[in-house]
Order: C-alpha cells, then structure tokens, then sequence
C-alpha cells in the first residue's frame, strides 16, 4: 500500500533540527520572513534595512551552525551548553551593530568583507567539529555528506518551487485567479531560504556517528574527480605552461588576468585530490598519490609567474583591495604547495583551517585589505597631484592648464576608488570641499542611492582639479558617454527637479528605467495603475481603469529630435517638463518625461518618467 509522509514525522524530524540547532533555523526562519516583506514594501530606506537584516541572518546561520558542531566534539556540560547558545547569538547581533550606521552594505569595500566573512562561516562548518576530535576519514566522510546533502537540498528546493509555481500559474491560466507577480518571488524566498535550510540541517550526520572512520565512497564521485575534474585541471596546466613558454621567449611581463587562471587551477586541482583522499592509498589507485606529488611540484613555476603578475599590477597601479586579495591568496597557495611537496601524510584539515584564517586576517586583521589599499592609493594620488602642481601641501588646487592624458585618468582612477570604497574621508581634506556634508546632505532623502551619489561627489572632485573627461562636463552628474563605435550619447532632462506642474492631478508616480521589458505595479487608494515599456523604449503604455494608453513613441522621438538639432553641441537638454504623446489619450492620465538618451542613431535608452493620474 502507498504510504505517504505524515504530518507527525515531519513535525518529529523538524524539531530534531530545532533542537540541534536552534539558532541556526532562526536565522534561515527570520531572513525567509524578512525577504517575503521586502517583496511587498517599497521605499529605498526599508530596502536597505531588509538587506542588513537577510546579511546578518546569513552570517548567523553559517556561524552558529559552527559553534553547534565545534561544541559537539566537547564534553556535553550545562556550562557548554549555555556557552554555545551564547556565542551562536553574540556573532549576528555583533555583527549587524558592525553595519547598522553603514548606508549601504553593497558598497565594494563593505560587499567585499562580507562576502569574504560568508566564505569563513562556509569553511568554519567544514572543520569545526573536527579541530579536537576526529581523523582524516571521519573528516572526509563528513564534508562528503555535506557536499551531497547541499546537492541534495538543492533538487528538492529547485522541485517544490517548481511544483507551487507551476500549480499556481496553472490557476492563473485555467480559473482566472489573479497572482500577483510578486508571489511568485515570495515563493522562491521561503523554498530558497527555509525550506533548503531544513532539509540540509536534517542530513547533518549525527553526533553518534560524526567521528565514525568507516568511510562509504561512492563510485560516481570518483568518476567526477577522475575523469571531469583532472582533465580540465590538465588543460588548464597545459595552458599557463605555454602561456609561461610564450612570455620567456618573447620577454614581456605576464598579464594581470593570469593571476586568475593560477589560482583556479590550483583550487580545482585541490579540490579534485580532495575528492580522491580516501581512496589514495588503494592498490589500483596508487596514481593518485604519485599524481598528488606531481600537481604541487607543477604549481611551482605557476607560482613565479603568479607573483610577477601580481607585483607588476602593484608597482603600477598600488594595491587596491582585489590585488590585496589575490596577493592573500597567492601567499596561501605557496605555503599549500611547499607543505605539499614536503610532506609524506598530507593533513587535509589544514586546507580549509589555514584558508579561514587568511581570509579572516585580510578583512578583518591588524593590516587588512582595506586599510593598506586605502594608504596605497592616498600616497599614489598624493604624489600624482604634487606632480601635476595639483596639491599645495595641504590641499588640492584647480590646474588652469590640462595635464597629460593618462596621468589624468589615473587621477580620476583613484578619486573614484577611494570614493567607491567609501573612504571620503581621506579625499575630503584634500580638495578643500566639505564631501562628508554634501554626503550626509544626500542621505536625507529617502530614495538616497549611494552607488548613483559616488558618481556625483567624484565628479565634485574632478571639477576642482580640472580633469573632467571632455564628455562629462555638464551641469549635474555624468550625461554622456562614449561606446566602443564612437556613438555621441545627448541626455534629455527636466532641470526643474523640486517643482512639478501636476494640474490638479491626484497622483504622480515615478517609474525608473529597470527593470525593463516588464510591468509596474502601482496600488493605491483601492485603485491599480500598470506600466510597461521595453528595454529598446520603442514600447510604453498605461494601464488604468480598464483602459490600455499606449505612448506614440515615434513623435517623441521626432521631437527629441528637433530639439537635439537645436543644440547639438550641447550634452544635456533641457526638456521643459516634456508630455510624452498618448495615441489614446484623455483627461484621467498624462505622462511626464523627467530624463531620457538618445545617440546618434536615434535609438533610446534610460528613460525615466512620471505618470500623473488625475
């Protein structure tokens, strides 16, 4: 007889997981609940507070679930007990108070760090059950299951969205029941985030059975290692080799994407001997071992073409937080190989441990990556600007005579860097324009964007030192642009931001550029408003009571146009509170252009517009 899961088995086995990890399945619970609600509430300021609180839900679940594992290798005390469940607290609330006062966690420095503190937390799991107890096999059979538990989780989240989802549009199609689109995105986030996360947490290997040294290996990961992964990790050999062959006899210096390309190597050919550790020691897999020996002395020569690479890039650019990375992690790799090559028994665990704590030192240590960038770029900009008589010795002075071309671009190379990577401070003093106000200034508006806003207070910079590129001197922040076919880009814009004209409307909604090619939903009053266009602007329309009012796009255009041959020297146009033409047009609705491009092929792009509903 067909016996289907009860609700009383899945209740038992999910408060086994909530039992063992309490904490970990209230962060995957609460990021699940945060992502459903910022799917349904507008506003950049709430936007930005849903990011901190998913991030930090993140750095929570991967962090906690190493402290449960670490303390399950220690004798079970009430003392242990109660130290686990608060360090496994004290990591996410102390690091959400680290970004509470950051305006924006997508910044490159504060994106960089935690993406590399997601990356400990993903290590940490792997060896924290194993730093007091365990040996090599109890620790390759562990991170063997979770490496199948994660695939496993995966196809089972990947069906049950597929499943609600399909069932859902399949209401849509067949009974006319209205889903909005944004339920299809709630969906994805609980099955993605919660779902996931309990069917993972569930085939962890349990306490009783996490030191066991019997190792089951199945035949198709072998297969995997041997055959898919050794092979490209070959060809990718074979490559740098005769790229290394290529240099020497043409005596050049390495690129800087080569760097890359070493250390995928070196990680894929690891990560390949890892999956064969067990079975090393086998009469009829004895190649492994030899192999092994074989890849780390390969590494060698790699590892001279990687530093000059890296050191080339340093010498002419400074260190930048990647360089630093990548120099980290050559570092790593070169301890990794010489260990390799002098050891007869090769401790696995050491590869994530060491891995952890480098990352760890560079975003986080006493020299991390974003300190000694940020004092190589000053000392680099300070030099080019007392070069170019650009500095007095205590702040930055306008140059009434144009510099050189490239000393001028690495000028505005390291101004957008260090503004980028939020390190205004250090800019500020040195051009005599108080940054720091103009940006706590912007911030007060509720649609702040602070990746749109560095292009601003870098161009403030430019404007002093005289360097503007000859395209981008205009009246607010940069309105052209040159693409690879030398296409001029003019930039149509309503000047009057502050004060709109609405004409007794009741309504004025905004709608942005992205994302194109689908619809908008505005709700309001009991009412609905839809708009669309497409990504090339050759489609707009309303939707409104009914009603469908579709753009003539082809006189807006002709107008633009007209206006464009006015002033055709001129990069940004004012267009005077432009209304964009309806084909059906009547008295309830008016469109309102606020910014547009247009190049030279007449093509459009960018658009920005309001629509007034009265």
């Amino acid at each position: 007889m067909l016996k289907f899961i009860s609700i009383k088995f899945i209740v038992t086995e999910f408060l086994k997981v909530f039992h063992r990890f309490p904490l970990t399945l209230l962060c995957s619970l609460i990021a699940a609940s945060t992502a459903h609600a910022s799917m349904w509430e507008a506003g950049v300021a709430n936007q930005i507070w849903y990011s901190k609180i998913i991030l930090t839900c993140y750095i929570g679940l991967c962090f906690s679930l190493a402290i449960y594992l670490f303390f399950e290798s220690k004798t079970e005390s009430k003392t242990n007990t109660i130290l686990k469940q608060l360090l496994a607290v004290l990591v996410p609330v102390l690091f959400y108070f680290s970004i509470y006062n950051t305006a924006n966690i997508w910044t490159e420095n504060i994106f960089q760090r935690n993406f590399v503190l997601l990356l400990v937390g993903h290590l940490a799991v792997a060896f924290s059950a194993f730093l007091q107890k365990g040996n090599l096999s109890s620790f390759w059979e562990f991170n063997k299951s979770l490496f199948l538990r994660f695939i496993t989780a995966s196809v089972y989240t990947v069906v049950v969205f597929l499943g609600i989802f399909g069932a859902l549009l399949a209401c849509k199609e067949l009974f006319g029941l209205d889903v909005n689109d944004k339920v299809y995105g709630t969906i994805f986030f609980w099955c993605n985030i919660f779902f996931q996360s309990c069917i993972f947490l569930a085939g962890i290997t349990n306490k009783e059975n996490l030191y066991a040294e019997q190792i089951d290996y199945p035949n198709p990961l072998k297969i995997f290692a041997q055959y898919i992964l050794l092979p490209i990790a070959t060809l990718y050999l074979g490559i740098l080799y005769a790229y290394e062959i290529k240099i020497l006899i043409a005596f050049t210096l390495p690129k800087g994407w080569v760097s890359s390309l070493v250390l995928a190597y070196a990680v894929l050919g690891l990560f390949c001997f890892l999956l064969l550790h067990p079975i090393k020691d086998n009469d009829e897999n004895k190649w492994v071992k030899s192999t092994l020996k074989y890849f780390y002395w390969s590494i060698i020569p790699l590892l001279v073409l990687l530093f000059v690479s890296v050191f080339v890039r340093i010498n002419q650019y400074g260190i930048t937080t990647e360089r630093y990375y990548i120099l980290g992690l050559s570092l790593w790799l070169a301890g990794i190989t010489f260990y390799g090559v002098i050891s007869k028994n090769l401790n696995i665990k050491l590869i994530p441990i060491s891995l952890a704590i480098v990352h760890l030192l560079m975003v986080i240590g006493p020299v991390n990556g974003f300190m000694v960038s940020r004092i190589s770029q000053q000392n680099r900009l300070e030099i080019l600007l007392v070069k170019n008589n650009l500095f007095d010795g205590t702040k930055i002075t306008a140059n009434p005579k144009p510099i050189e071309k490239t000393e001028a671009e690495q000028i505005r190379s390291i101004v957008s860097y260090l503004v980028k990577s939020n390190n205004i401070n250090d800019v500020s003093p040195l051009c005599g324009i108080d940054l720091i106000a103009i940006e706590t200034e912007l911030k007060k508006d509720s649609n702040y964007n602070s990746q749109f806003q560095q292009y601003k207070i870098a161009d403030s910079v430019f404007r002093v030192l005289n360097i503007l590129e000859d395209l981008t001197k205009i009246s607010d922040t940069i309105k052209l642009k040159i693409d690879n076919d030398n296409i001029h880009l003019t930039y149509f814009n309503c000047t009057i931001e502050d004060i709109y004209e609405t004409n007794g409307a009741k309504y004025m909604l905004k709608r942005f550029n992205y994302p194109y090619n689908s619809e908008k939903t505005f709700e309001f009053n009991k009412e609905k408003l839809v708009s669309y266009h497409t990504e090339k602007i050759d489609t707009l329309w309303i939707q409104y009571q009914n009603k469908k009012y579709l753009a003539n796009m082809e006189k807006m255009k002709n107008d633009l146009g007209t206006l464009m041959k006015k002033e055709p020297e001129n990069g940004s146009i004012d267009v005077k509170q432009y209304i964009i033409p309806l084909v059906n047009g009547d008295e309830k609705i008016e469109v309102r252009l606020q910014s547009i491009s247009m190049n030279s092929r007449n093509e459009l792009e960018n658009i920005e517009y309001y629509v007034l509903v009265k």
